[in-house]
């Protein structure tokens, strides 16, 4: 699966500016009020997180289609013996594309963290100084309570005077940090997004190539579609959820073991540290075996789908196409996120027509009955 979810959001919103110190007993600021009381700080975090959001919905999109494509190539190799040359010479190139686009990606946001750090870290550092200097005073840093049970247990609590509104006012005034603004919001985030070129779909019974603009049908849509498939595609997707769930809850616990074995380093022998540190090496390589036995089982029980898929529509062909007045109806194998196919889409049709075959729908339940999920051994 070429998926990876980006996650690497706007860190500093959450981490802060600055590490914290002791709150002082005449003087502090808040760091969570003057992060979000700051109208520059606001303006980069504003920028920030909706080009995150976009990048995310870029790489999501193009990660499933690449691995609809995938399964897609498979199925063609299941019901014709082969892929077909071109399309699979693409999705490797794409493959490999996505995954130098990830790696740029990551490492313009690690910049943009960095040099946003830099810039405010700079600024509070310098706009404290001034204002300890100006007032006579040390500043610490106090937080508000956290909520209304932070409140009540009486968390947070901030003795003497509350500085952070003029700090407020002292940076977004720096005009030295809303240049710095202005360039970071101003740099132009890479895309993941691939080019969208039309492919051929390929003749049902040979998986060649078609000329022309033909007819054509997506098994992954009509699996997609519920119209016939439905069953097929709730084994499929329970299969995968409920053993997801098994090596997430398998992760939390290595995590959770992790933590434990840091928080006892200390005081254990070397021996003791080397039979642990064996532990925790094991469980990570049975997470790693767990998480690639899902993903082969995702790639395989899919791919056989949807030739079956194929196979039913095959079977059914000369119907197909008096229904549908078209001769050559063929297969299209790469989604539309990657371009789709060039001709006539007809899958919302063949997905009617089969959904009306007894012994198309009732093969496809059948063998929904058959769907076992994948065993991770964990």
């Amino acid at each position: 699966m070429h998926i990876v979810r980006f996650t690497a959001a706007f860190c500093i919103v959450a981490a802060g500016l600055l590490p914290g110190t002791a709150a002082a007993e005449d003087a502090y600021f808040s760091m969570m009020n003057l992060q979000s009381a700051s109208r520059l700080f606001g303006a980069v975090a504003e920028s920030s997180q909706e080009n995150n959001e976009k990048i995310q919905r870029e790489v999501v999109t193009t990660g499933r289609a690449l691995d609809a494509l995938g399964d897609s190539l498979a199925a063609a190799q299941l019901r014709t013996g082969a892929r077909p040359a071109d399309l699979s010479a693409r999705h490797g190139e794409l493959a490999a594309r996505f995954d130098l686009d990830w790696q740029a990606l990551n490492g313009f946001v690690d910049q943009l963290v960095m040099d946003t750090d830099a810039a405010f870290m700079g600024a509070l550092e310098k706009h404290v100084a001034a204002l300890e200097e100006a007032e006579g005073i040390e500043l610490g840093t106090c937080e508000p309570p956290a909520g209304v049970l932070g409140m009540a247990m009486g968390q947070g609590d901030c003795a003497g005077k509350d500085y952070t509104a003029q700090l407020v006012t002292a940076m977004d005034a720096d005009e030295e940090l809303a240049a710095a603004v202005a360039e970071i919001r101003g740099r132009t985030w890479p895309q993941n997004r691939p080019d969208r070129n039309p492919a051929a779909p390929v003749a049902m019974d040979s998986g060649v190539d078609l000329t022309g603009d033909p007819a054509w049908f997506s098994p992954s849509e009509v699996l997609r579609s519920g119209d016939v498939a439905e069953p097929v595609l709730l084994s499929l997707e329970e299969g995968y959820r409920t053993a997801d769930r098994e090596l997430n809850r398998a992760m939390e616990v290595h995590q959770t073991n992790r933590r434990m074995y840091a928080e006892e380093h200390d005081a254990l022998s070397a021996d003791e540290r080397t039979a642990r540190e064996a532990e925790l090496q094991a469980e990570l390589d049975r997470l790693k075996a767990a998480s690639e036995a899902l993903t082969t089982w995702r790639e395989e029980t899919t791919a056989a789908t949807l030739a079956l898929i194929w196979e039913q529509a095959q079977g059914k062909l000369g119907g197909l196409e008096k229904e549908l007045g078209a001769t050559g109806l063929g297969v299209c194998l790469q989604p539309d996120d990657l371009g789709g196919c060039r001709g006539v889409d007809r899958t919302k049709d063949v997905a009617a027509y089969l959904a009306g075959q007894k012994k198309i729908a009732k093969a496809l339940e059948k063998y929904s009955e058959t769907i076992e999920g994948p065993r991770l051994g964990l």
